[in-house]
């Protein structure tokens, strides 16, 4: 009787662990599935990687994350960008669709890295937060987040590629005795032939644009991509005095920029932009 009882017990223990492999099995082709579908593309003058993450599943998620980066997506497209798009990507997805990024990429030309969703920085690194992310410690944290510093280094092994990296992120020091989100912080970044510009810098918060429905920062710089001609420098510039303003000096987007030569990204013709100038 007992030893029956047992076989049942194993039978369907069995069974339940079987059904929720299965389903995790299921989950993680359709993340994998979001990425074989993300535009393909054969240009490698201007290229760009778009990733918003709004659906966090163990933790808040964030209100314009997908949206910003949509935003941002069809204007890089506008302005001649070879765009590889995603949206709510777990790690594995995440890290599969740098991989499959950068199998395209030339010896030459531009690179534009934009994140809208979670960010942590920790011991002077600054992490880019999967939605299956769960905040329970720091070595959690290094194996279940995108180093945005390991990112770049990629990148960098093409010595005459440029880089610019735009991350709109609620950012925090990560908590390990919490795992929460409360206190915004990043770290500088800094790379010889790249440019960085955050959202907010280490002890400033991210505002939401009640005018435009998105990030503060997101709607800056889309706002500016409608210059033509304008120096990225400039228009980074302009896009922190700008968001200084509206956000009543509560919100300071940081930039460091080591590129050595001139950088436009909206090089259509002044007669092709109707758009009043938000400078």
């Amino acid at each position: 009787m007992i030893l029956k009882a047992v076989e049942k017990f194993l039978v369907l223990s069995i069974f339940f662990c079987a059904q929720t492999l299965g389903i995790a099995q299921d989950r993680s082709e359709r993340d994998l599935q979001i990425v074989r579908n993300s535009t393909s593309c054969t240009s490698e003058a201007r290229k760009a990687f778009v990733l918003g993450n709004s659906d966090y599943r163990h933790i808040e998620g964030t209100r314009y994350g997908v949206s910003d980066a949509s935003k941002v997506k069809n204007r890089l497209e506008s302005l001649g960008f070879c765009v590889h798009y995603h949206q709510n990507l777990t790690l594995q997805a995440f890290g599969v669709a740098i991989a499959r990024f950068m199998e395209g990429l030339g010896e030459g030309g531009l690179i534009l890295f934009y994140f809208a969703g979670h960010g942590v920085s920790e011991d002077g690194k600054n992490y880019l937060i999967p939605i299956d992310f769960r905040p329970t410690s720091e070595f959690q944290l290094a194996n279940s987040s995108i180093d945005l510093g390991a990112i770049t280094s990629r990148f960098r092994r093409y010595p005459n590629l440029r880089f610019v990296s735009v991350i709109d992120a609620c950012r925090s020091p990560f908590r390990r005795e919490r795992g929460n989100f409360d206190d915004p912080a990043m770290s500088p970044m800094h790379a010889s032939e790249a440019l960085f510009a955050f959202g907010s810098d280490s002890d400033k918060p991210s505002f939401e644009s009640n005018q435009a429905g998105g990030g503060l920062f997101t709607g800056q710089f889309l706002l500016h991509l409608d210059i033509p001609g304008l120096e990225v420098n400039a228009l980074f510039t302009s896009v922190r005095r700008k968001v200084l303003k509206l956000s009543g000096g509560k919100q300071h987007p940081w930039v460091h920029n080591g590129l050595t030569q001139d950088l436009v990204l909206n090089d259509q013709s002044r007669s092709s932009v109707s758009k009043e100038s938000p400078i």
